[in-house]
């Protein structure tokens, strides 16, 4: 079969993340495989296993993959687990919903979890790779894209966990603002917003985007504005069902709240207190929480050049990190999807020595916490 130039053009331009992705997701999954193989498990529990026959995929499934596979199941049951009430309704529905129409073809809820996660993160980085060439060129979306898939915390986005879907609905959402198309736009954001509450605060960049598109101008608003307001019913659907269901609109943050939260300015003061030179050497600190809370600190490469990113996108990286602060355990991961902060860090390591070494660190790390999850200790 003879292919087209214009399809040669575009099997050229986009191999970068397509072998980008497939090498490190192969990478990936090996990795986690290897060490099943070679390293016992967190000792001290028995723990559940998604696949006890196959460690290729076993790995991936841990902590919150069980909640979601449940869900996929059996849907909403309101129930708990042993601790606290009703957690399951604090895992918004998009994710599991499309998961169970995997599931009836792959019959298997672990197994459609991974699917939609690795299918998901697929389409998000082609998406992200066009809007970020289109809009800073390649050399910052090839390293964009590397940043992001080297990420420390990366390996929720295979994982059965919403990080890849809610990414791509939000570089969804900013594509098609960029195009003008806020039609298309608000009802990706309304999806981000059914995978997690936080993607509502995509009402300001986009909004931000439309007025930059009409010039500041007053009179050149038209009723086409209105299309945003479509953003709020994915997280509307979902709060009109629990409030059918169990009579709480709420539910999901009362579910949440059975896990608590870490007040960031106390971790602050108790990693300043902590942290001495002895305690640096025999490891007497909770290097996690400060870890996660470190993954923050690009944010200040994204404001150091707000300039040139945009202020649209800034701002969904400021909303984002300032609601994530609440849970500062899973900060990392709240943060991995924020994709305008790996712009930020590929504009600011021009030298390639640098942006090199960051990415050979971030692998380390990012193999480091892959044996760590599948073996059932924290990351994020």
């Amino acid at each position: 079969m003879r292919v087209t130039p214009a399809a040669a053009a575009m099997i050229k331009r986009y191999s970068y993340p397509v072998v980008i992705f497939l090498v490190s997701r192969a990478g990936l999954f090996l990795l986690v495989y290897v060490s099943l193989i070679t390293i016992s498990i967190r000792p001290g529990e028995e723990y559940w296993s998604a696949f006890p026959d196959n460690l290729f995929l076993n790995g991936l499934c841990r902590w919150d993959s069980s909640w979601y596979a449940d869900i996929i199941r059996f849907g909403y049951q309101n129930q708990n687990k042993g601790i606290g009430i009703g957690q399951d309704t604090a895992f918004f529905p998009l994710y599991p919903l499309i998961s169970a129409f995997v599931k009836r073809v792959v019959g298997e809820a672990y197994l459609a979890g991974l699917i939609v996660s690795n299918l998901a993160f697929f389409v998000a980085l082609l998406v992200l790779y066009k809007l970020l060439t289109e809009k800073y060129g390649e050399e910052v979306a090839w390293k964009t894209l590397l940043l992001m898939i080297v990420n420390p915390f990366s390996l929720f986005f295979s994982s059965v966990y919403t990080e890849s879907l809610f990414l791509l609905c939000v570089v969804l959402s900013f594509y098609f603002a960029e195009k003008g198309n806020f039609l298309a736009a608000a009802l990706s954001a309304a999806l981000a917003g059914a995978t997690r509450f936080v993607g509502v605060v995509l009402i300001v960049p986009l909004l931000m985007i439309y007025i930059q598109q009409k010039n500041y101008s007053i009179k050149a608003v038209r009723p086409d504005l209105l299309t945003l307001l479509l953003i709020f019913a994915g997280p509307g659907l979902y709060m009109v069902f629990l409030a059918v269901q169990y009579g709480a609109p709420l539910q999901f943050l009362i579910s949440q709240d059975v896990w608590g939260s870490l007040n960031p300015l106390a971790m602050l003061a108790h990693m300043w207190r902590s942290i001495t030179v002895s305690a640096l050497l025999n490891g007497s600190y909770d290097v996690m929480n400060i870890i996660n809370l470190a993954a923050a600190l690009p944010l200040l490469a994204g404001l150091f050049y707000a300039s040139r990113i945009g202020y649209p996108y800034i701002t969904f990286s400021v909303l984002v990190f300032a609601i994530s602060l609440s849970r500062v355990q899973g900060l990392g991961r709240y943060m991995m999807v924020v994709f305008p902060v790996s712009v930020a860090l590929a504009m600011l390591m021009r030298h390639r020595t640098v942006f090199y070494s960051y990415v050979y660190f971030s692998i380390l790390f990012l193999a480091l916490f892959s044996i760590m999850f599948s073996h059932w200790y924290w990351v994020a």
